[in-house]
C-alpha cells in the first residue's frame, strides 16, 4: 500500500508470539540496516531468504547473556532471526497506528462492523481463503461469485424474519375470528406449496402436511 501512496486506516497485523524473547523486544535500525537485542548487542545483516534476510548476533555476546537460556534455541550459541523485506513498512504502521486521530477510530470501527465479519464469512465457510484456479480473472469470478452466495443468504435470513413477524401479527390479529385464520393459514400453505392442516384438529390429514404438489 506504500508503494500505491494509499494510507490504510487498519491496524498492523499483530505479531506471533513464537517465543518467551518476541521479536517486538528487538529495535531495528532502518538508517544503518542494523538490528538491536533488548540488552543492546547489535545483530548484523547476513544471507538473504525467500522474501527477508537472516541477522545474526556473535556468540561471544550470547555467551553471558542473562536472557540466553529463553532465547537462544537449544543447540545455537548465537540469535539469529529473519526480518521480512517489508519490517519497516510494518513498523511505519504501527507508528501510525499509534497516531491516530478520534475520527480515524471512527472510521476503523464503521468499517469494523461492516466488513470484516462478511470477510471472514467469506474466508471461513466459502473457500475465499484460498484460489481455487490461476489468474486474476478467475479470482475475479470466484470472488463475485461468493459475494453473490453471501448476498443470497443475507436476502433469505431478511425475508425469513418477515414472513415470521408477518405471521405472528396475523396469528395475533385472527385469534379470535377462526375464518380469518383460515384464510390465512391457506394461502401462506399455498405460497409454501404444502396442502392446509385442518383448524381445531391436532393432527392434519395422514400425508398431507409433507406432501409436496
Amino acid at each position: 500500500m506504500e508503494q500505491r501512496a494509499i494510507e490504510a486506516v487498519i491496524p498492523a497485523k499483530a505479531e506471533p508470539i513464537r517465543s518467551p524473547v518476541p521479536m517486538c523486544r528487538f529495535r531495528y535500525d532502518a538508517k544503518h540496516d542494523t538490528l538491536k537485542c533488548p540488552r543492546g548487542k547489535m545483530l548484523k545483516a547476513g544471507r538473504a531468504v525467500k522474501h527477508g534476510r537472516f541477522f545474526t548476533s556473535r556468540a561471544a555476546d550470547c555467551r553471558h547473556c542473562d536472557l540466553a537460556r529463553l532465547c537462544l534455541s537449544n543447540g545455537r550459541v548465537n540469535k539469529a532471526v529473519v526480518l521480512g523485506d517489508d519490517y519497516p513498512a510494518h513498523l511505519r504502521a504501527r507508528r501510525r497506528r499509534e497516531r491516530w486521530s478520534d475520527e480515524d477510530r471512527a472510521l476503523y470501527q464503521r468499517h469494523r462492523w461492516r466488513s470484516e465479519g462478511y470477510h471472514g464469512e467469506a474466508k471461513t465457510w466459502h473457500g475465499l481463503s484460498r484460489a481455487i484456479r490461476r489468474s486474476l480473472i478467475n479470482m475475479k469470478i470466484q470472488a463475485y461469485l461468493t459475494a453473490a452466495a453471501v448476498n443470497l443468504k443475507r436476502l433469505a435470513s431478511a425475508f425469513l424474519s418477515i414472513l415470521l413477524f408477518v405471521y405472528s401479527q396475523e396469528a395475533t390479529s385472527s385469534a379470535r375470528h377462526p375464518l380469518r385464520q383460515r384464510k390465512f393459514l391457506e394461502s401462506a400453505c399455498r405460497w409454501l406449496r404444502i396442502a392446509p392442516p385442518t383448524i381445531g384438529s391436532s393432527t392434519a390429514p395422514p400425508g398431507s402436511a409433507a406432501r409436496w404438489r
